[in-house]
């Protein structure tokens, strides 16, 4: 018996191979803060640079931060890009590695050099100021300096100091820190008295 046999076409798709992947987006740039989750994009390709255009390849991202390992959320988009995020806890430089089955992608390790970002919690109002202005006995602008001034500050740990700086003009600039939080007592003296609206209370949350 005789049996006869058809060539059969197999049509090989490519795979993903590690070496070609790349790895892009602001989480792996300049600029990131430790204030702020950093995100970046996995580009599987195969062994030409083509995209894959399927997901299930098991990227892993590894980071080591100042502090020690951070975690990594990776999120596979069923396109052949994976979406990485990853919410730095510390300034200074991270190294991102990500590797596909233990080789790692093209570019890395990649070396992201965090900032360190204002955060809310420990941020204050540093500085308070306001201006004097002079006016005579007749309600008239006085147009030069030279007045006896004076701010006198007092803060939850007692006295503050204060600069006034004068313009010359009948004007008087007035800065003042506040360092703590409470309640501050601010006294506007002209010649000793107090001049309209002082003495004034600043309350700093």
């Amino acid at each position: 018996m005789i049996t006869s046999r058809t060539p059969v076409d197999i049509v090989m798709e490519a795979g993903t191979d590690a070496s070609s992947c790349t790895a892009f987006g602001p989480g792996l740039e300049a600029g990131n803060k430790d204030t702020h989750p950093a995100v970046f994009t996995i580009q599987a390709r195969d062994k030409k640079g083509n995209p894959i255009k399927e997901g299930g390849d098991p990227f892993k991202v590894d980071i080591q931060g100042p502090t020690g390992p951070i975690p990594c959320e990776v999120k596979d988009n069923g396109d052949g890009t994976y979406s990485c995020k990853y919410q730095p806890d510390a300034a200074g430089l991270h190294d991102v590695a990500v590797t596909l089955n233990g080789t790692p992608i093209k570019g890395s390790t990649f070396k992201v050099n965090i900032k360190p970002g204002a955060y809310a919690g420990t941020s204050i109002i540093e500085n308070f100021f306001f201006t004097v202005r002079a006016f005579d006995k007749r309600g008239q602008a006085v147009p030069t300096g030279g007045d006896d001034i004076k701010v006198n500050v007092k803060g939850p740990r007692g006295a503050v100091e204060s600069k006034l700086d004068d313009k010359n003009d009948g004007t008087y600039f007035c800065t003042y820190k506040c360092p703590d939080k409470g309640d501050y007592s601010v006294d506007v003296l002209v010649d000793g008295q107090h001049l309209k609206g002082s003495p004034f209370t600043q309350k700093l949350n």
